[in-house]
């Protein structure tokens, strides 16, 4: 399969290119090439740093590739007045006059192209640049000693002694004593320059008195060699510039099935914003550029402030302005959950971090509504759809985010072992003001402007809005400790805080914490479902970009048989695991709009956490696999397939670990008998069409007739319950060379197996071409 890059992102990427080389060539006739620094480039070209470095791996590439731009100009000139009319003489004459009349209109670029110590990449082209010249030259002169015009001489001056050194003599070059100038007939009031050749910066210290060490290697070299030692090819391109949404059948046919078909033109429009090597460029920056945490200001003042890149605060302004965090809250109809689970789908393969605080602030609608005093005020300002980073008071913006402090050190996970406290300042209660002290152990996004916080009253374990800053204006005592160093996820700042009497207006009921969260639960692992899917395509995108690219022992990548079966297999799992996730999302839908749709709570009860569990829990080794696509770069930061095995395991490790959903699932078993018949109904609706699924169906029915060691057990059921349901809902799907090569593979007869051992006789190359993320 060759690799499909478009006319028109060809034409974009060169463009681009022109452009920044015109830019740095700008900087180069300012002040030489020391002017020419990539910060200064990509200043004055308006592009991030970043942006430059796809184009150019560092400044010495960038410099050289600008010298070899300026200087073929410069020769085309000298080589237009050397081929002129006349004889040898003037000829001779004509062209030196044509060196220094360009020299003299361009000083700072002749002195940078001749004398500036430069990175050695620039001085191999410069001693190119000379023997060119030279070769110019000594053609004129062997025609006038041929024509008798000229007396016999010798014509083949080394590099350092070329005429082509007469821009640098006319830029303030010294002829070196005891040089020859014979070059030309006397009395026609031209002379040769020879240029000292000693001025790079890792050498002009060796200089001898009017010839160099390194000259004098020169001398017996092949300059041309020296100065071009080797092409760079076989190198598969970025992948960016293209449309995320468009180029994803899978993704596509999901949202159609869902009932989100009218949301195609918006996500459409975002697939392409998030595919743009800006928006791509953002992630790099915001990751490469960690949050850093200020406890004081500069006078001594506690300020508790974290700062972030402004890549970072460009992500969340993207995320917020397309309404991830409200557009179902805001605009409830059928497919809304869907289609944002899909823009959230899009936004995440750009950069995962700041997804954090875009999900908190979403999940924490429904439980702000259950205390309709605490929703009059804050819902309007968390469900608008803008960003404001700013560190003031909530009352002072119109935008607001929310984060949340939940484990704490002595717990994690077992909420119910928390000791942080709270206390009444008045009558308490709902909607009531309190003050907490204690802390938490993990509290993500800490400038956000409040946090849903679980503390002890007299009644038990309750939830609370508190707020960073207290409404007369001054801060509330939720002092940060530290940040995280995490191993992913780390353009978002993850910190432990004290609670020091910080105020906070409980949510729900007392004693009624757990409950209060369960709903924010509910969303936050449907998000984890999403973004770790997410991760999987990207890392698929990636894979497949890159094997388009490449060739090895005679073939592209991606024509070489074992390299389909791994990629096909990668994509097979992006396309369990997208089903089974938009599934809940329309389950999500229908709840929202019938709240008493009893079907679609119960398939929620346990297909969030069976979801949350399977996807993350892929994930990594999804990653993993998919970086090895890549070889050696694959593990460069570099490249973004670093980042996306980094940030694998977060998801299944925050909202619930492994064990902690599969327990979930036994709770949800033992409490509500009536989800695994939820479940099983659901899986009946794909009955009969393919015995294997049948079988598979039939054979986790029997495990629960024996709920023996169910504890012991819970992983294994958990797998069994999201494999039967990914397989069902990609046969309900309708796309048969998919749904086959998945049951195949996932619940045929293989057992343990790695990616890459597909069974023969499947439809590949349709699976590749929903795995393209430049098909159309």
């Amino acid at each position: 399969m060759a690799y499909r890059e478009t006319a028109q992102v060809r034409a974009r990427k060169a463009a681009q290119r022109e452009n920044l080389l015109r830019t740095a060539e700008t900087l180069v006739r300012e002040g030489g090439f020391v002017a020419m620094t990539m910060q200064a480039v990509a200043e004055r070209a308006g592009v991030g740093v970043g942006t430059l470095y796809r184009y150019f791996d560092n400044k010495a590439t960038l410099a050289a590739e600008v010298f070899r731009v300026a200087t073929e100009r410069e020769v085309e000139a000298v080589a237009r007045a050397l081929s002129g009319p006349g004889g040898a003489g003037a000829r001779l004459e004509q062209a030196l006059r044509v060196f220094a009349g360009r020299a003299m209109a361009a000083p700072k670029l002749a002195w940078a192209l001749i004398a500036e110590p430069v990175e050695p990449e620039v001085d191999a082209e410069r001693l190119h640049y000379r023997a060119t010249y030279a070769a110019l030259y000594r053609n004129v002169l062997d025609h006038g000693v041929a024509s008798g015009e000229l007396p016999a001489q010798a014509t083949a001056p080394s590099a350092g002694r070329s005429p082509g050194g007469a821009t640098g003599g006319a830029a303030g070059g010294r002829r070196p004593a005891g040089s020859d100038g014979g070059l030309l007939p006397a009395g026609r009031g031209c002379h040769a320059i020879a240029i000292d050749t000693t001025t790079t910066k890792h050498h002009h210290k060796r200089r001898r008195r009017g010839r160099s060490i390194m000259n004098a290697q020169h001398d017996a070299l092949n300059v041309e060699a020296l100065a071009d030692t080797h092409e760079v090819f076989n190198q598969s391109g970025d992948l960016q510039d293209y449309n995320a949404y468009d180029t994803d059948n899978a993704l596509r046919e999901a949202v159609r099935r869902h009932g989100a078909g009218w949301a195609e033109p918006a996500l459409s429009a975002h697939g392409a914003r998030t595919g743009s090597a800006e928006v791509i460029e953002w992630g790099f920056l915001a990751n490469e550029n960690k949050p850093r945490f200020f406890s004081h200001d500069r006078h001594g003042y506690r300020v508790d402030e974290v700062k972030y890149h402004p890549a970072y605060h460009n992500l969340m302004a993207l995320g917020l302005e397309s309404g991830i965090h409200s557009a179902p809250w805001t605009d409830p109809r059928p497919g809304a959950h869907v289609a944002r689970a899909a823009r959230s789908y899009l936004q995440a393969q750009a950069e995962a971090g700041h997804g954090c605080p875009l999900t908190m602030t979403f999940a924490a609608v429904p439980s702000i509504r259950l205390t309709p005093s605490l929703a009059e005020e804050w819902l309007p300002k968390i469900l608008n759809n803008g960003y404001d980073p700013r560190n003031v008071p909530h009352y002072e913006k119109q935008s607001l985010t929310i984060g949340m402090g939940m484990t704490e050190k002595q717990g994690g996970s077992d909420v119910r072992a928390n000791t942080t406290r709270a206390y009444a300042i008045g009558a308490g209660g709902p909607g009531e003001a309190y003050e907490l002290i204690g802390h938490k152990w993990f509290t993500s996004a800490p400038m956000c402007d409040a946090f849903l916080v679980l503390a002890r009253t007299e009644k038990g374990l309750s939830c609370f809005l508190v707020p960073r800053w207290r409404p007369d204006g001054s801060k509330n005592p939720i002092q940060v400790q530290r940040l995280k160093n995490k191993v992913g996820n780390v353009s978002n700042a993850s910190s432990e805080i004290e609670l020091r009497g910080a105020l906070g207006w409980m949510v729900g009921e007392e004693g009624r914490g757990v409950p209060a969260i369960i709903e924010m639960v509910a969303m936050t692992r449907f998000d984890c479902m999403i973004g770790s899917s997410a991760g999987q395509r990207q890392a698929v995108a990636q894979a497949v970009n890159h094997t388009q690219g490449r060739a090895a022992f005679g073939k592209t990548l991606i024509d070489q048989p074992l390299m389909r079966n791994v990629l096909a297999d990668l994509q097979l799992e992006v396309e369990g695991s997208l089903a089974i996730a938009m599934r809940m999302g329309e389950a999500l839908d229908n709840t929202m709009l019938d709240s008493g749709n009893e079907q679609e709570q119960l398939l929620l009860r346990l297909g969030l956490p069976a979801g949350k569990y399977w996807i993350c829990k892929r994930t990594p080794f999804h990653a993993y696999e998919a970086m090895e696509c890549l070889g050696g770069n694959g593990a460069i930061e570099d490249f973004m397939m670093a980042r996306l095995y980094r940030e694998a395991p977060i998801n299944a490790i925050w909202e619930g670990s492994g064990n902690v959903q599969a327990l979930d699932m036994l709770r949800a078993l033992a409490k509500t008998p009536g989800v695994l018949d939820a479940w099983f109904a659901e899986l009946g609706k794909a009955a009969g069409a393919d015995s294997r699924l049948d079988h598979a169906v039939a054979t986790l029915k029997g495990e629960f007739s024996d709920m023996a060691d169910a504890e012991y057990r819970a992983r294994d059921i958990v797998d069994r319950l999201s494999l039967t349901m990914q397989a069902s809902q990609l046969v309900a799907a309708g796309n048969s060379a998919v749904a086959e090569a998945f049951i195949a593979s996932r619940l045929g007869e293989h057992g343990d197996r790695n990616y890459g051992t597909l069974p023969r006789g499947l439809d590949l190359d349709a699976i590749l071409q929903r795995a393209d993320p430049w098909s159309e």
